[in-house]
């Protein structure tokens, strides 16, 4: 595989004439552009699916920490599980 050229650093984006270059050169600039555009898509999917995750984790443990002190405040099962979304089973398990 031929090395990888960021087509957008450096300024080389601005000062590439693509009408002087030929075929093969222009080949080898449009793959660079798709390599490029592919990593950073595949960086950004990643990272906001990783946020999601972790957002989705966090919301969830709210609910049990929620689940938890209404518990210790004795309050009834039902209005607990009505509250936070969850579960008789899971609130029975904290």
């Amino acid at each position: 595989m031929e090395r990888f050229i960021n087509p957008f650093s450096n300024r080389m984006l601005q000062s590439v004439d693509l009408a002087s270059m030929t075929p093969e050169d222009r080949d080898r600039y449009d793959e660079s552009i798709k390599i490029y555009r592919d990593y950073v898509n595949t960086i950004t999917d990643t990272s906001h699916r990783e946020r999601k995750k972790g957002q989705t984790e966090g919301r969830k443990k709210e609910k049990f920490e929620i689940a938890r002190n209404m518990k210790a405040e004795s309050m009834p099962l039902k209005v607990i599980a009505k509250v936070t979304g969850l579960s008789p089973e899971e609130i029975e398990r904290l």
